[in-house]
């Protein structure tokens, strides 16, 4: 008997730790005015309904502290969750020049949520209310300076403890906006100046609503029969709506494309531009 209960109590640890690796990312994204975000989270596992009940979560992100941000309005996206925002730190010690910004699910034991693996669940929004709409705002994880740091006293990290995923906590990342076919939907050309253009100059504009602000994109001219580049222009790359000139006084007349370029891959979609002599 004795042995039959230590088995069945293996057993069950075992099934505790299985469900315990699977864990729950976090994603933040921003509408295309640039003011409000949205926040969500990706179940890795399908969980039943006993087993969706939130004990404790918490979100934090960042924005550097020259950024003048502000936080505005905080709403849930379901009417049974009450979110509120918790701490918001100016430039603590061990951030490195950002602001914190934490979010608290103030229902405990919520049952509102449901966890179907892959699916995206809305959790809620904020908004900007600063000067700066071009904010960088982004998920912390928990490796971040800060939430590493000795000096972390207001316990600034993402956290959520949900039953079925075991006692621990189940945060285990984020869901990064930066894969190309994310890229092609944020990133685009708007709009190119004068066109048709018998100028020396053109002025190509383009709005980035992507959260990845690492590296340079490169602004392609090619021949649209051929797709052979004939011009490239590198910029950095920045938040908001961008404009760059590019002379273009040695193109032949006829039909051109503009595009984008990042890391070698062309992306999003492309303006005709028309040179005539």
């Amino acid at each position: 008997m004795k042995n039959t209960i230590i088995k069945l109590a293996t057993v069950a640890l075992v099934a505790g730790a299985i469900n315990a690796e699977a864990q729950v990312k976090y994603k933040v994204s921003r509408s295309e005015d640039l003011r409000k975000y949205t926040v969500s989270m990706i179940p890795e596992k399908s969980l039943k309904a006993n087993e969706s009940i939130i004990g404790t979560m918490q979100v934090t992100l960042k924005v550097k502290s020259d950024e003048s941000f502000v936080l505005g309005k905080v709403t849930s996206e379901n009417a049974e969750a009450d979110w509120k925002n918790g701490a918001m730190l100016r430039s603590p010690s061990g951030g490195k020049g950002y602001d914190y910004i934490s979010f608290d699910l103030r229902s405990m034991g919520s049952r509102a949520y449901s966890f179907k693996e892959g699916e995206e669940v809305k959790l809620f929004t904020f908004e900007n209310a600063g000067n700066v709409a071009e904010a960088s705002i982004a998920l912390i994880d928990n490796d971040d300076d800060l939430t590493k740091s000795s000096k972390n006293e207001f316990n600034i990290k993402n956290h959520i403890s949900v039953l079925g995923f075991g006692r621990r906590n189940a945060y285990s990342g984020n869901i990064a906006n930066a894969a190309f076919d994310e890229i092609a939907r944020k990133i685009s050309i708007q709009n190119i100046y004068p066109n048709p253009s018998a100028n020396q100059e053109v002025t190509i504009e383009w709005k980035n609503l992507s959260e990845d602000q690492n590296g340079e994109l490169m602004v392609i001219v090619s021949d649209p029969s051929t797709g052979r580049e004939i011009m490239k222009k590198q910029v950095k790359m920045a938040l908001g709506q961008q404009a760059i000139k590019m002379e273009v006084n040695d193109l032949e007349e006829g039909s051109y494309l503009v595009g984008l370029m990042k890391d070698g891959v062309k992306f999003g979609s492309t303006q005709k531009l028309h040179i005539v002599k």
